[in-house]
């Protein structure tokens, strides 16, 4: 046997069947999914930008460092 479950959202603690939505509230419903998604991905892109930066800022770093080095032994 089949379970018909109805799909639910949450607002607020409280519960509503998307069958009783209107076209109103369905739209926006799509916008808070599409706009979570969006905040999802841009926080991961943040992440891996933070991580390059970090990455590039080392690499520098380490690029001065030898050129310093090379200064000084070349004196």
């Amino acid at each position: 046997m089949t379970s018909n479950k109805e799909a639910v959202i949450t607002v607020d603690d409280k519960e509503y069947s998307l069958d009783d939505l209107d076209n109103t509230q369905r739209y926006l419903l799509v916008q808070i999914q599409e706009v979570s998604n969006d905040i999802r991905s841009l926080n991961m892109k943040v992440a891996q930008a933070q991580a390059a930066l970090t990455t590039f800022k080392g690499t520098l770093a380490k690029s001065l460092e030898e050129s310093d080095d090379t200064s000084k032994n070349n004196s």
